[in-house]
């Protein structure tokens, strides 16, 4: 039962550590910029609230 929790608890920790990697290397002002050409002059998002 302590081995099962070891490797739970070793994935858990590469997820975490993979998870990190990815956040801090993410260009958060490039996706705002590229998102940004998307809402229109009344701030609707022009994909994300078209009708159905």
């Amino acid at each position: 039962m302590l081995t099962v929790l070891l490797i739970f608890l070793m994935i858990i920790d590469v997820l975490a550590i993979a998870f990190t990697w990815l956040w801090r290397r993410t260009d958060w002002a490039a996706l705002d910029e590229a998102n940004s050409a998307f809402i229109d002059s009344d701030g609707s998002h022009s994909y994300y609230d078209q009708d159905r």
